[in-house]
């Protein structure tokens, strides 16, 4: 039997620290991949999550739209009735001592005449014409549309917010155009869908109409009015509805990728729009993958400590 020589021996500890070296890179590379997969599946999870939460909740709000707009349309059409069925002799201001139009939603209920001056309303004439209906009275003369218009007006008062204007045409007896019915209600009651804690993580919630326009606008906690849009590029609402997974950042005012579903009315010309921060989508993830990796990397030092004691063993 041949005795191992000083140069055997050496060649075999080589072998030995090679193999072991091999075997605490292989572990430790397979622990961070096993690691960084499982964060990268979670998040794939995360990012699906949100992508079906905004395309549902789009989905909803389009139908609370539909629902608080019919029941707009409602109101001017009953208004439209009996201004005409009593050939002018409605007054408004009798209606509001009465109870009616008195609610946080209306800011100002009116009849406007050919010229648009006011005949009757449930505020001063001049906080009628302060908030801005009469600029639509070309529309309706134009079109002999009976059909309700919206439009962003004036805020009716220095530092108060915009209104939205629902317009619809008076005829007179001859099928003429004889004037507008004007209802200018507060935003606030279009963007009233979403609120609680999903809101002040960065939910957005905007009413968009084919023009580009924002008539109705909520961000987090609080409301964004029409005149400060949440976003610059409108053009993905060419489709009747869907969902962008992480839009371009440079979209939207505060710079910060998002998550945004979209669904278009039908009945009237605007889409509802839901957006939720990429940062909010992934905070909830943030512990668990720190946690994660001070893991692996521990896992690792202890494999490697564990290959290098080997290694000192055999060499003695």
């Amino acid at each position: 039997m041949e005795t191992p020589t000083p140069r055997m021996n050496n060649h075999t500890n080589r072998r030995r620290r090679r193999w072991l070296t091999g075997a605490a890179l292989g572990i430790c590379l397979g622990m961070w991949a096993g690691t960084l997969c499982q964060l990268h599946s979670e998040e794939r999870a995360a990012d699906a999550r949100a992508a079906a939460d905004v395309t549902a909740t789009a989905r909803a709000y389009a139908r609370y739209l539909v629902r608080s707009l019919e029941q707009l349309d409602q109101i001017t059409m009953q208004l439209k009735f009996e201004w005409e069925s009593s050939k002018g002799a409605l007054k408004l201001e009798d209606m509001r001592k009465e109870g009616l139009y008195t609610a946080g939603l209306f800011q100002a209920v009116a009849i406007l005449d050919r010229q648009g001056n006011p005949l009757t309303a449930t505020v001063a004439f001049e906080g009628v014409r302060s908030a801005g209906p009469t600029a639509h009275l070309f529309k309706h003369r134009r079109s002999n549309s009976s059909a309700m218009n919206i439009a962003v007006g004036k805020p009716m008062a220095d530092g108060a917010k915009p209104v939205l204007h629902l317009t619809r045409r008076l005829e007179d007896e001859r099928g003429e155009f004889a004037g507008v019915i004007a209802v200018s209600i507060d935003p606030d009651y279009l963007s009233d869908f979403y609120a609680g804690s999903a809101m002040e993580r960065g939910v957005f919630l905007a009413m968009v109409g084919e023009d580009g326009e924002f008539y109705a606008t909520r961000a987090g906690a609080g409301v964004a009015h029409a005149h400060r849009p949440l976003f610059s590029d409108t053009r993905f609402l060419e489709a009747e509805a869907g969902m962008l997974r992480l839009a371009e950042p440079l979209m939207f005012a505060d710079h910060r990728a998002r998550f945004v579903g979209w669904q278009a009315l039908g009945a009237y010309p605007f889409s509802a729009v839901v957006g939720l921060r990429e940062v909010d989508v992934h905070r909830p993830l943030r512990d668990a993958r720190l946690r994660a990796l001070v893991l692996a990397a521990l896992s690792s030092a202890l494999v490697s400590l564990a290959a290098f004691l080997a290694v000192r063993r055999h060499d003695r």
